[in-house]
């Protein structure tokens, strides 16, 4: 008994001992995967540090070569940080300083909004003002693959965006289209256009901008004029752009009207990213409206003080949004890595 208890002990004892050596060896061989897997994450996230940094350090540089011709009242030209020559009112007191003196729009948007950019994207810019992003994604975009729509609906801003475009070689991949975008395929809406603030023109009434506005910023109507209005599903389907990559809306507190009209793009378009001007006094809804594009989307990210593109941990209304007394411009994608920090 004793020989076969002795045999048993020593069976057992190498059975641990080759099971002891085999987790040893899985262990080694995880830690080795875990560690390749560590630097491959670390890899990926120094690339996006570096592609977005590259694109910090160009706003610099540019900016030092900056510079600006008054062609005569109504027209200047200005050569901003990426080397684009804009075509500009300098009557405008809301965006045409920045650009003429500082060669730059929204400088954190401007960085988020190209880390956003690839090349091949179709891109809507809705409230194009003076053409900035929309000019921006056009001059980063292959000319054979993009497309870049410019939604603007003063008709007096058009000539400047045209000029713009055309100045830069940029109208192979580039529309111009002078409509006003909402939730119904009207016909017309009727635009107020304000005195100096020429990109802040709305087609809501003066009286209820004024509600949240008033204060901030002279508001005075120069004129009213008539403009045709379009949905985008309605223009997108009429122009055969069945998906949508990359949309920039600033329409002056139509963004959630606009929304409305936009909702089969938005569920027919799987990598689309969104850059929304949400001025969140000028809905009927606020909230509401914000759940459901968080819903339609799936992601929000928010953008800080460096530009770079951050996915929040908390993304409820009053963690994004909350007390703004202004407007935010939350990201929302339906990209789940769109985060460059």
């Amino acid at each position: 008994m004793e020989k076969v208890s002795g045999a048993l002990q020593r069976i057992q004892h190498r059975l641990f001992s080759t099971l002891r050596k085999e987790l040893r060896e899985t262990e080694k061989r995880l830690d080795e995967k875990i560690t390749a897997s560590e630097r491959v994450i670390q890899d990926t996230q120094r690339a996006i540090n570096h592609d977005h940094m590259v694109i910090l350090e160009e706003l610099k540089q540019r900016t030092k070569n900056s510079g600006s011709v008054v062609l005569n009242d109504h027209e200047m030209v200005t050569k901003i940080f990426s080397g684009l020559k804009m075509y500009v009112d300098p009557r405008d007191v809301a965006v045409v300083p920045h650009l003429a003196l500082d060669s730059i729009w929204e400088h954190r948007i401007t960085a988020a909004w190209l880390s956003a950019l690839k090349p091949e994207d179709t891109v809507l810019d809705v409230g194009s003002n003076f053409g900035y992003f929309g000019a921006l994604a056009a001059q980063k975009s292959d000319k054979k693959k993009s497309k870049v729509v410019h939604f603007e609906a003063n008709p007096h801003l058009v000539p400047y965006i045209h000029k713009t475009l055309d100045v830069n070689w940029l109208n192979e991949q580039s529309v111009v289209e002078n409509l006003a975008v909402g939730d119904k395929d009207t016909g017309t809406l009727t635009l107020r256009i304000l005195k100096d603030y020429l990109g802040s023109s709305s087609v809501l009434p003066l009286e209820h901008t004024a509600k949240y506005m008033g204060g901030k910023m002279r508001l005075e109507t120069a004129e009213e004029v008539k403009v045709k209005s379009t949905t985008l599903d309605k223009y997108c389907k009429d122009n055969d752009i069945k998906t949508v990559d990359l949309i920039k809306m600033d329409i002056e507190g139509y963004e959630d009207k606009a929304y409305d009209g936009m909702k089969a793009i938005v569920k027919n378009s799987p990598n689309l990213t969104f850059f929304i001007e949400f001025t969140k006094d000028s809905y009927d809804d606020p909230k509401g409206f914000y759940n459901q594009m968080l819903k339609d989307f799936g992601h929000v990210y928010t953008i800080d003080d460096d530009g770079y593109i951050v996915k929040p941990k908390k993304t409820t209304y009053e963690d994004i949004i909350g007390d703004a007394d202004d407007w935010v411009m939350p990201i929302f994608s339906k990209n789940p890595k769109l985060a460059n920090r």
